[in-house]
């Protein structure tokens, strides 16, 4: 199902603030940590925003990388305010994962989404499949014509802050019944300067070219976030 998820990386522009109404009571002062508050909505920004960077990197290497102010543009979302329970339970749209709960399906392909997964709004958009839950977000992208032993550090150099910010090669992660290239990174948004942290999968498709899959998430989260991704990957059945 599409959702608009709780989650603490919901963008900002689109959460709902109980204060915003005519007539809500003032606030009564908060002793929340501010400094921990602007982080969390600056992460929950730069997790949304990345995919239109990534999705060029993952197509070809002739393209260059988002600039600042595209970037700033291609956060997903709608226009409106989103809300807290599931939109729909099923879709069709015209490009991302078609979906009926937690099962998606595409061109060539068939998987299952974690539990406490769900499709995302931004699905389509500027990637062929979205999904989010309160730990992070996975992009994909498909149609890469290069092998995925070069998409892998193609994206990876798309997102780094800085060249000392490595791209660590890790063990191949099984995606489906194929051996993806799998790389950790930990940066900072390049807008933002907010930490971030990616793991990175890209494969050869058994019918030809190459897809890839991003997940992104706070530090803290990255591991747990990785786990839920390589479950999605195991369940993934090529056709």
């Amino acid at each position: 199902m599409t959702v608009d998820s709780p989650s603490p990386f919901l963008p900002a522009p689109y959460q709902k603030s109980p204060y915003s109404l005519a007539g809500a009571p003032a606030a009564r002062p908060s002793r929340r940590p501010y400094g921990l508050v602007v982080l969390a909505v600056v992460v929950t920004l730069v997790i949304a925003g990345v995919g239109y960077a990534i999705g060029r990197a993952s197509q070809t290497a002739a393209q260059p990388p988002a600039t600042a102010s595209a970037r700033a543009t291609s956060t997903s979302g709608p226009t409106s305010v989103r809300s807290t329970t599931p939109q729909v339970a099923a879709g069709t749209p015209t490009k991302g994962f078609t979906f009926a709960g937690r099962s998606i399906t595409g061109p060539g392909y068939a998987a299952t989404l974690p539990d406490g997964w769900a499709v995302a709004s931004g699905n389509g958009t500027t990637n062929d499949g979205e999904a989010v839950s309160t730990l992070g977000r996975f992009y994909y992208f498909e149609g890469g014509t290069d092998p995925a032993t070069a998409v892998c550090p193609r994206v990876a150099d798309s997102v780094r802050a800085k060249d000392s910010d490595v791209a660590a090669p890790q063990d191949p992660t099984p995606w489906g019944t194929v051996p993806a290239v799998t790389y950790s990174l930990v940066t900072a948004d390049k807008d933002s300067g907010a930490p971030v942290a990616y793991t990175l999968y890209c494969v050869d498709i058994p019918s030809g070219g190459s897809a890839t899959m991003v997940a992104v998430s706070a530090v803290a989260r990255q591991e747990a976030t990785r786990t839920a991704a390589e479950a999605f990957l195991e369940s993934w059945v090529w056709t």
